[in-house]
C-alpha cells in the first residue's frame, strides 16, 4: 500500500506501555492522548502497527484498547474479537460489489476498464 502511515518506535512503546490489561481497564483514544501526550492519529497508528505482533482488542463500538488477560476469558474475548473483525471485512467486501460493478471490474473479468461510464468512445460503441 502507498505512503503507508507509520510512527517511531518510541511512540509504539509509550503508546503499548500506556494500554492496561483487562477489558475493565480499557482506555478509549482521548485517555490514550492524555496518558501518552501523543496525537489521536498516532495512536491510531501506533496500535495498528503494534497489533502486527501483539495483540490489542478493543471494546464493542470503539469504546476502547485494552490488552486481555492471559487466561481463557481473555483468549475468548480475542476469539470474538476475531470474529467481529472478520465480519467487518466480509462487510467492506460486499459493500465494494456497487463499485466493481460500476466500473466494470469482477472476479471473472480480470482486464481492467480504462474508459469512463457513460463516455462515448470515438473507435466504437459508447462506453
Amino acid at each position: 500500500m502507498k505512503n503507508k502511515r507509520t510512527v517511531s518506535e518510541e511512540v509504539q512503546a509509550r503508546v503499548y506501555n500506556a494500554l492496561l490489561v483487562g477489558k475493565e481497564n480499557a482506555l478509549n483514544r482521548d485517555e490514550m492522548v492524555s496518558k501518552t501526550g501523543e496525537e489521536d492519529r498516532d495512536i491510531r497508528t501506533a496500535i495498528e502497527m503494534l497489533r502486527h505482533d501483539k495483540v490489542i482488542l478493543t471494546l464493542p463500538k470503539g469504546k476502547g484498547y485494552y490488552i486481555p488477560l492471559d487466561d481463557a476469558q481473555g483468549r475468548q474475548e480475542a476469539y470474538r474479537w476475531i470474529e467481529s473483525q472478520d465480519n467487518r471485512i466480509e462487510s467492506i467486501k460486499a459493500a465494494e460489489r456497487g463499485a466493481e460493478l460500476f466500473v466494470g471490474r469482477n472476479k471473472n473479468n480480470k482486464k481492467k476498464d480504462t474508459g469512463f461510464p457513460g463516455q462515448l468512445s470515438m473507435f466504437g460503441a459508447g462506453v
